[in-house]
């Protein structure tokens, strides 16, 4: 079981990652106005 979750891991870890830099990549392919939409007073 120990040898299991250590080759689950980083797949959950890579999925983990896929759906957070996917919507990131998505949002960020537009051409954004200026960099991003962080007011320019923070």
């Amino acid at each position: 079981m120990h040898l299991l979750w250590k080759n689950f891991l980083p797949l959950t870890l890579a999925a983990c990652l896929w759906h957070i830099s996917i919507p990131l990549s998505l949002t960020g392919l537009p051409p954004m106005p200026h960099k991003g939409n962080v007011p320019e007073h923070m």
